[in-house]
């Protein structure tokens, strides 16, 4: 698909201007514009977004992200399933008060003015989690708000809620290209893998509870991503098509 306008809802125009990213720009500023738009990344693909506020948006591999095509209400709110970096840009109410950008994500609400973050929300990992990259966020989870400065993240499972110090380089190690795996769990490391290079992952019996650390890029081979975690001598895989089978290692 050449770059350039593509499609047009109501007043707003969709425009591509690179492979993988789209615009989304208001034509006429007094528009009321309410339509929905919902973009979904595939297994193996990314997306970058950006919003007719000027936020940008970077949406990871197997995510799905619901936006209005223009902003009319006193709140930017957004919903999202999977993972995505947020690069939210500064917008004044007519009142002169900061106009609050609402990400809804596993049952809470991530809300910032303008900011950078990421969220990490798959289903298969059972757990959400925030991090903040520039800003002020705040997370509201089971009637509760906390509030996260740069360098912090916040860990979301079942009923719990826990606060630690993020490590933004793997924290957005996706978005830059990579892989980096800091004492991940060998499910959590499976599961990323699997959701980059559209494969199914099934275990063995007996495979043993590991976790992991090493850095390596996304454009890798999958099998030699595989070598590197077989290293550790705790596992081994075979592979199938896109079906991956996790062995116990040779004793």
């Amino acid at each position: 698909m050449n770059n350039g306008d593509i499609a047009q809802q109501g007043n707003v125009i969709v425009k591509k201007i690179r492979n993988g990213l789209l615009k989304f720009k208001l034509t006429d500023e007094q528009a009321n514009t309410t339509a929905l738009n919902t973009i979904r990344t595939p297994r193996g693909g990314e997306y970058e977004v950006i919003l007719d506020d000027g936020s940008h948006i970077w949406l990871n591999s197997a995510s799905t992200l619901q936006f209005p095509a223009h902003f009319s209400s006193p709140d930017r709110k957004v919903a999202l399933t999977g993972e995505a970096y947020f690069e939210v840009q500064s917008s004044l109410l007519p009142s002169g008060l900061k106009k609050s950008f609402i990400v809804s994500v596993d049952n809470m609400e991530v809300q910032a003015v303008g900011t950078a973050f990421n969220i990490l929300a798959y289903k298969e990992d059972n757990r959400s989690q925030t991090t903040v990259v520039e800003g002020l966020v705040k997370v509201n989870r089971n009637n509760k708000t906390n509030m996260l400065s740069p360098g912090k993240k916040l860990i979301a499972k079942d009923t719990t809620t826990t606060i630690e110090d993020a490590d933004i380089k793997q924290e957005i190690a996706w978005k830059n290209g990579d892989f980096v795996f800091r004492n991940t769990s060998l499910i959590m490391v499976m599961n990323e893998l699997s959701r980059w290079y559209d494969v199914d992952v099934a275990y063995d019996k007996g495979v043993p509870s590991l976790h992991f650390s090493g850095e390596v890029q996304r454009t890798s081979d999958i099998k030699a991503v595989l070598q590197m975690l077989e290293y550790t001598g705790g596992v081994t895989f075979t592979i199938s098509k896109h079906n991956i089978t996790v062995h116990p290692g040779k004793k």
